[in-house]
């Protein structure tokens, strides 16, 4: 189970590198939360919440026992949580002028391909966690702004 957390936090945190910054008056977008102004698109929060539910599939959301449930409906806060910290830690990166060039992402992403056999190999791995390069390289940019 914490393989599906685990994962599920990569993909969020990939997914909320990737949105456009949200502007106040778009008040007819849905969204999940607003964060200082922001928008948490209801629909990145839905996709990555269906990712999650999937895992459950063989179980039968329907019929989860009381544990089960309140572990799904736990994990789904945590991915909403970590969701609105992404935006928080995106907006005061830019308050406090920090930013990530496409070259640094670029660069570490050739050193995380070379620790792998061939680039063959790295690119299964993605494939294998159900991440796209795109969504990595969000990945990587916002671990970077985190640090």
């Amino acid at each position: 189970m914490k393989n599906i957390f685990r994962r599920a936090s990569l993909i969020i945190l990939c997914l909320l590198t990737l949105l456009p910054a949200q502007p106040a008056a778009a008040k007819s977008t849905p969204y999940a939360a607003k964060v200082n102004g922001q928008m948490v698109p209801l629909t990145s929060f839905e996709r990555v919440a269906n990712e999650l539910k999937a895992k459950w599939r063989p179980h039968d959301i329907a019929k989860l026992k009381p544990a089960e449930a309140a572990e799904l409906k736990q994990s789904l806060r945590t991915v909403l949580n970590q969701m609105i910290d992404a935006q928080l830690v995106a907006q005061g990166a830019k308050q406090m002028g920090i930013t990530v060039t496409d070259q640094e992402v670029k660069d570490k992403v050739e050193t995380i391909k070379k620790s792998f056999p061939t680039p063959r190999d790295f690119y299964a791995s993605l494939n294998q966690q159900k991440v796209t390069l795109p969504d990595f390289k969000a990945g990587i940019k916002d671990q970077r702004l985190r640090q």
